[in-house]
């Protein structure tokens, strides 16, 4: 009942609704001349007014990211694949990262020295060091003195001593040299002769013993005759066939070592009586003033030049480790929010940069 009503009272409002437009429009328009050509007539009917419309387009998520390796590297690890789903922060893309993690080691050491050594210029010194300083600024005072006075008796005593010892040294091996080119002497020889006879006498009577009572104890004796008779015509015969050549060559070299040894000692006592020579006095001056100047830095403590220096180079240090330590994180490629792989632009083992992961979040469309 209801909705006949209604579709009685809905077909006059359209009719009359019609009815005005259509007034309106032959009222309110300019009065031309009809023209029929211009004109279109068409039948009235009495229904339901309808509009549509038909379009194409794209349809794309409201959140897309191309996720790329801020540090050039080979990869390690791609752990994802066009159309994985990712939660926020996973791991998509990972480097290679024994390199930049030496590096912020590295950066880490560097900035403790940095930061050690303004700590030095911040800390005063202690007492031993000041005393430490003190001592190397005597010691040095002492040695150029020392210069300037010349060599003491004793000295040119001990270097004068040591140039008569080297003498004596190469007198010796002179004499050993002589003997060995000169051979055996007469008396060496029959001192040798009187050794092989009385080695012949300790073999007849050891062998007669052991005749008369043979046992280990003789027969040791008798072994041991026999050795001793064979040394000393060895060196008999050694004396008898004159000088040897290796032993002369030996003597030789002893009496070039000892003169040697003797013209060392007199350019040590030379130099010590010549006096110190201006290199030795500036070589020692210089040696006072570095001393000098290391205690007055001790005293006087660090300038503010040095301490700014000092700061800025821990600062430069802090920044080289932030970047060091940016570059390993920048190493890793993480998913920035939820949603699909739709694109990986990288392969493992390559050495990649740019472009790594294309994620789309499908959630809103």
């Amino acid at each position: 009942m209801q909705a006949k009503l209604r579709k009685r009272v809905w077909v006059p409002l359209a009719l009359v609704a019609a009815l005005l437009t259509v007034l309106l429009g032959v009222g309110c328009g300019p009065r031309q001349e009809p023209d029929a050509g211009a004109q279109e007539v068409v039948t009235a009917f009495v229904g339901d007014l309808a509009s549509s419309a038909t379009a194409s387009g794209q349809v794309l998520p409201q959140r897309m990211a191309t996720l790329s390796l801020e540090t050039p590297g080979r990869v390690a690890a791609v752990n994802v694949d066009v159309g994985d789903s990712v939660a926020a922060g996973d791991v998509l893309v990972q480097l290679e990262t024994a390199d930049l993690a030496f590096a912020v080691a590295s950066a880490e050491q560097d900035l403790a020295v940095q930061e050690a050594n303004l700590l030095d210029l911040q800390t005063p010194p202690l007492p031993e060091e000041i005393a430490a300083a003190e001592a190397a600024v005597a010691s040095a005072q002492a040695q150029l003195d020392n210069l300037l006075a010349g060599p003491r008796e004793e000295e040119i005593a001990a270097a004068e001593a040591n140039v008569r010892a080297a003498e004596a040294g190469v007198w010796s091996a002179s004499e050993e040299l002589d003997q060995a080119q000169e051979g055996a002497s007469a008396s060496r020889i029959a001192t040798a002769r009187a050794n092989v006879a009385a080695a012949e006498l300790e073999l007849i009577r050891a062998r007669d013993a052991n005749e008369a009572f043979a046992n280990a104890t003789t027969h040791q004796a008798m072994v041991d005759a026999e050795e001793a008779l064979e040394i000393a015509k060895a060196e008999l015969d050694a004396l008898l066939a004159g000088p040897n050549s290796d032993a002369v060559g030996a003597a030789q070299a002893n009496v070039a070592a000892a003169a040697a040894q003797r013209d060392a000692r007199q350019a040590d006592l030379d130099l010590l009586l010549s006096g110190p020579s201006d290199s030795q006095i500036a070589s020692a001056e210089a040696t006072l003033s570095q001393a000098q100047a290391s205690l007055e830095a001790l005293q006087s403590g660090p300038t503010e030049e040095q301490l700014r220096s000092a700061e800025a180079q821990v600062e430069q240090a802090r920044l080289a480790l932030d970047d060091a330590r940016a570059s390993l994180a920048d190493a890793t490629v993480r998913a920035r929010f939820a949603g699909v792989v739709s694109a990986v632009h990288v392969a493992e083992g390559e050495f990649a940069s740019g472009a790594a992961v294309t994620l789309m979040d499908m959630e809103q469309l």
